[in-house]
């Protein structure tokens, strides 16, 4: 019998809670041992491979600090919307999560402007060239 493949779904819920558990600098087995369960049971939920009941995920939005919600942003209204360039972030990416970390130290809002166009430009030069 074939495993079935995570639901879309699973997935960005997934990848919000490894967001917000990152942004706590908790551990997997941190966030397990509040919630009583393993970090292979937290892996689990971050992969998308296991689906997140509705206590559970109650009890991830209290210990991680955010609105049931926010596990939701970028789920979108039934695929009839466009796919922003937000959506495509994954929390599995380090380097992004880097990236957005220092960025959102920086208080200097001009500093930020030219940063973003600076990576706008890479982005859409790489584009070009793809």
């Amino acid at each position: 019998m074939r495993a079935r493949a995570p639901n879309a779904i699973d997935v960005l819920v997934g990848s919000r809670i490894r967001l917000f558990r990152m942004r706590r600098k908790l551990s997997q087995s941190a966030l397990g041992k509040t919630l009583g369960v393993t970090f292979q049971q937290i892996q689990k939920y971050e992969r998308g491979t296991n689906r997140v009941g509705a206590s559970r995920l109650m009890a991830l939005a209290e210990a991680l600090d955010v609105p049931v919600s926010e596990f939701f942003v970028g789920a979108g209204g039934g695929g009839k919307e466009r796919q922003s360039p937000v959506s495509k972030i994954s929390a599995f990416d380090a380097q992004t999560f880097r990236i957005a970390e220092a960025f959102v130290t920086l208080s200097d809002n001009e500093l930020r402007a030219i940063l973003v166009k600076l990576v706008e430009t890479v982005a859409r030069k790489a584009g070009e060239h793809a």
